[in-house]
């Protein structure tokens, strides 16, 4: 099976830019995908992403504009 991203190691990752809200999961988690090229209607693909859990109650600030769909390199 052919794996379509990039071999990436070790490197600094921004955390603060980047972020969005991971779908079909719960409010509160959020993901920055880092490599991948995943067809979600296909059912194929592959994705490295982190994902960051908010504690129960804390509401996350609005994302600014500027950041909105957006995914840094």
């Amino acid at each position: 099976m052919q794996v379509n991203k990039p071999h990436r190691e070790f490197h600094a990752v921004d955390m603060n830019t980047g972020l969005e809200h991971a779908p079909r999961l719960s409010a509160g988690i959020e993901q920055k995908v880092l490599a991948g090229t995943l067809n979600e209607e296909r059912r194929s693909g592959s994705r490295t992403r982190l994902l960051r859990f908010r504690p129960r109650g804390v509401t996350p600030p609005r994302p600014s504009s500027t950041n909105i769909g957006k995914r840094s390199t």
